[in-house]
């Protein structure tokens, strides 16, 4: 009967181990996933954006709402980084009202290839988002090979994100 429940109890330890380290990591290895969503363009709700068709090259998304403060900035960093040209870089306006999000980016400028609206949230379940700003650089495959949540700074553009991408 004791050793019974040792092993119950080692079985039970290894799954909360194994299910902690996967939180921690959120699945993102070589070997993790390639990720699908679809969502209507900000700007035209008709359109949809999908990530199936990015495939083939590296791109990065980037979650922000006009809501965040963080958001504001860091956006200058993400409009410098957009006119160098070196990736494609797609915006999620996570959890924001429409009209304001045109108004911010109207505003302070518009960093991103395509903006697509998760108005409610649902897509961004996918990715494991928290909160806002958050960044996901894929490789060509569609498999994020970088999460970073928080802001970007031009220090970490430049010995993470841009290393990966040499």
């Amino acid at each position: 009967m004791r050793i019974t429940g040792i092993i119950l109890l080692i079985t039970l330890l290894s799954f909360i181990i194994a299910f902690a380290y996967a939180i921690h990591n959120k699945g993102i290895n070589n070997s993790s996933p390639s990720y699908s969503i679809t969502l209507p363009y900000l700007l035209q709700e008709d359109m949809q954006f999908t990530t199936n068709n990015l495939k083939g090259k590296p791109y990065i998304i980037h979650v922000f709402a006009s809501w965040c403060t963080t958001c504001k900035e860091e956006h200058k960093i993400w409009l410098e980084i957009a006119e160098k040209n070196i990736i494609d870089i797609y915006g999620i306006s996570y959890l924001d009202i429409k009209q304001n999000a045109i108004a911010w980016l109207q505003d302070n400028g518009n960093p991103y290839k395509v903006v697509a609206a998760d108005y409610n949230g649902s897509s961004g379940h996918a990715f494991g988002i928290t909160g806002v700003p958050e960044t996901f650089v894929f490789d060509k495959n569609g498999k994020i090979i970088l999460h970073i949540s928080g802001n970007i700074t031009l220090e970490i553009w430049n010995n993470q994100i841009l290393a990966l991408l040499k």
